[in-house]
């Protein structure tokens, strides 16, 4: 991702709002540029609310950027993506518009980048996160970020945002530095933004367990096999197929925006739930492929066609990614249905040999790498796996 430059992601949005023709390059990056499309913004998330996140620039400013339902979300690899993929610590690039509020952004596109996005490659050396010690006699101070505690130098040359100096920082304050890595490990900074300390958002995504509306709370597992417990307030937003707590249901898939408070407890601050849906496999032969669209269009032995949206959580097999699957091949697709449209988790694909042939019977032998079967048109037939 770093190699290609971000520009070739801004680029990318700018196609989205139909408005750019051609791919932009530069040597540098402005955060806060101005074209035809709008305005273009690109940062690391620090805050997730309701219907708004809040963006951390590298000159430590930072931006609201408000999303409505006319905002579109993507990957950078150019799949499909909503509000509820937002994570604090994630960076993004977005075009829109400035509103009438200072330092408030609406978005019409929103691009999330890989997680193993690093900044350093076009922004030099920056490191995000919580202030744990200041000493502003020797000119440092410490941040506890994502990849553990990295130690902040600055000089007469350091810009501050939020702050007049380092005197005001403060163990706590959550702090972003931007500048030249030295060869003991330092970060010698050329800006530094800090802000008083607020409470992250983390993402929980799972199956309901336990639902007590007396309570008000209820229980998830995740992903990971572990159960979290939520409790939630008349400030919580509900989406999806529930209108409120009363509407959730054990059983359902969830995803929960929650912040943990002193008292080590999760408050959820947003939760969308619905049906699990079902799962189902389709075999037969591609009929057609849309990289572009992300689409895939597959008939069926029973002489059904059905066509399936991919994401970036599409595994695939027999083949790299959906850009490589050719009209004529045979497959296997499993896929949910989503809102009335058929979503691939996972694409098996290959081409079928000129003789291949099938056949229907009853296992009698079993060897390492083979097997027989007493068919009733073919008799015994041995078969080789590998």
């Amino acid at each position: 991702m770093g190699r290609k430059g971000l520009w070739t992601i801004l680029a990318v949005l700018a196609l989205a709002m139909m408005s750019v023709r051609t791919a932009l390059a530069a040597p540098a990056i402005n955060e806060q540029r101005p074209n035809r499309a709008g305005m273009r913004v690109y940062g690391q998330v620090t805050a997730i609310g309701d219907g708004q996140f809040t963006l951390l620039l590298s000159d430590g400013r930072e931006v609201t950027v408000r999303v409505d339902e006319q905002t579109r979300f993507r990957q950078a690899g150019g799949g499909e993506a909503t509000f509820g993929d937002l994570t604090v610590g994630r960076w993004v690039a977005g075009v829109g518009r400035p509103t009438d509020q200072e330092g408030v952004f609406l978005a019409r596109v929103v691009v999330l980048l890989p997680e193993d996005f690093d900044p350093s490659q076009r922004l030099g050396a920056r490191a995000a996160g919580r202030v744990v010690r200041v000493d502003a006699e020797g000119g440092t101070f410490v941040l506890d970020t994502r990849q553990g505690e990295v130690t902040v130098a600055v000089n007469e040359a350091t810009r501050f945002r939020g702050i007049a100096s380092l005197g005001d920082l403060q163990p706590g304050m959550f702090a972003a530095a931007a500048g030249e890595k030295q060869d003991d490990g330092t970060l010698l900074a050329r800006v530094v933004g800090a802000r008083e300390g607020k409470r992250q958002v983390q993402r929980f995504a799972g199956e309901v367990t336990a639902v007590d509306t007396g309570a008000g709370a209820f229980a998830l597992r995740t992903r990971s096999g572990e159960t979290v417990n939520f409790s939630v307030t008349e400030k919580t937003r509900y989406q999806g197929k529930i209108q409120g707590l009363g509407d959730l249901q054990p059983g359902m898939a969830a995803v929960v925006g929650a912040t943990r408070g002193d008292n080590g407890r999760w408050t959820a601050l947003f939760v969308a739930a619905g049906p699990r849906p079902e799962v189902q496999r389709f075999v037969g032969q591609v009929m057609a492929v849309n990289p572009a669209a992300g689409q895939l269009t597959l008939k069926t032995r029973e002489g059904q066609e059905v066509i399936f949206a991919t994401t970036e959580r599409t595994r695939y097999r027999g083949v790299q990614g959906l850009d490589e699957v050719q009209p004529g091949m045979a497959a296997l697709v499993t896929a949910a249905e989503v809102d009335g449209r058929w979503v691939a988790l996972a694409v098996a694909a290959g081409r079928k040999p000129a003789d291949a042939r099938r056949f229907v019977g009853v296992v009698t032998a079993v060897g390492e790498h083979e097997f027989t079967l007493n068919t009733q048109g073919d008799g015994q037939v041995t078969l080789q796996v590998n």
